[in-house]
């Protein structure tokens, strides 16, 4: 499906970079074929070295002035790269972010995100907010003027390597621009990844985003917006790790728990009613979560 998608793009001068990283399937053969039908199409065939050096070899390799990126989970609209390219055309812009559809496990369409902003030029402010609160960081929902990527590489050997990755990217956009169209389709699957979704990996991801949250900080980003942003992650984290951990990162989450004032506005009810079981006793919290299935063993 992923294949076909980018087969059938309606932009002709588009170059289709398959990285092939040493696959144990029929990936490779299976690029090749399709690399056989469409001259739009290159193959290169490499060792495996995760995403983010897959992603990397492509960067260098590519000659067009614009980039995308297309997880091969998942799949894209026929205008995917002629609608987001016409946007940065017409806008000027270095850095186009459009909206995406979650496709849960069983195959059906998950809700879409409430996105709070129109169509349109967006502030650097605006961006992150967008990231952050509506359109997901990941690298796949965007165009990118390649120039962004003059000093700027995803990190080998980590997960979530977006996180850490993509804000840095639109601080090196002079003009960003979001289209409200829905162009690619991100695919949920076990076995992924990032999926089952262990301890070890939720600690990564909670590690990447306390470091996400240190560097807008940083960049300047509003201390009010980061503090909502860091209570909503702490919850999440002790929801699936417990609140009873010794590691570093529990520690950081409890206290952040500790230190949440009345029921902020900006929680959602689910997070509200949380909090206030866990103020009754942290226990019949983490029982609350290993009934609703949320504790991750």
């Amino acid at each position: 499906m992923c294949l076909d998608s980018l087969l059938a793009q309606t932009m002709q001068e588009i170059e289709v970079l398959l990285i092939d990283d040493g696959s144990p399937d029929q990936c490779g053969r299976i690029c090749d074929e399709y690399a056989s039908r469409d001259s739009r199409f290159r193959v290169f065939h490499t060792d495996n070295h995760g995403l983010s050096a897959a992603r990397n070899f492509g960067i260098e390799r590519a000659r067009g002035e614009y980039l995308m990126f297309v997880d091969s989970d998942d799949w894209v609209s026929p205008a995917f790269c002629q609608a987001a390219y016409n946007a940065a055309i017409e806008n000027a812009a270095d850095l186009v972010m459009f909206r995406h559809q979650r496709i849960k496990r069983n195959g059906r369409m998950g809700n879409l995100h409430h996105v709070k902003y129109l169509q349109g030029l967006k502030t650097q402010e605006e961006a992150i907010d967008l990231l952050l609160n509506g359109i997901s960081d990941g690298a796949w929902n965007k165009l990118y003027r390649k120039e962004l990527f003059k000093t700027v590489r995803y990190p080998e050997g980590k997960l979530f390597e977006d996180v850490i990755t993509t804000y840095k990217l639109v601080y090196e956009a002079q003009k960003i621009y979001y289209l409200d169209r829905i162009l690619y389709y991100y695919r949920k699957r076990e076995g992924s990844i990032t999926l089952p979704m262990t301890a070890a990996k939720q600690r990564e991801y909670f590690a990447m985003r306390i470091a996400q949250y240190k560097a807008l900080k940083e960049h300047g980003y509003p201390d009010y917006k980061l503090k909502v942003l860091t209570q909503s992650r702490a919850i999440s984290y002790c929801v699936h790790m417990g609140v009873n951990g010794t590691d570093g990162y529990s520690i950081i989450a409890k206290q952040t728990l500790d230190s949440i004032e009345g029921l902020p506005s900006t929680l959602n009810w689910k997070q509200k009613c949380l909090l206030v079981i866990y103020r009754i006793h942290p226990k019949l919290f983490d029982l609350t979560c290993l009934v609703c299935h949320k504790r991750i063993q």
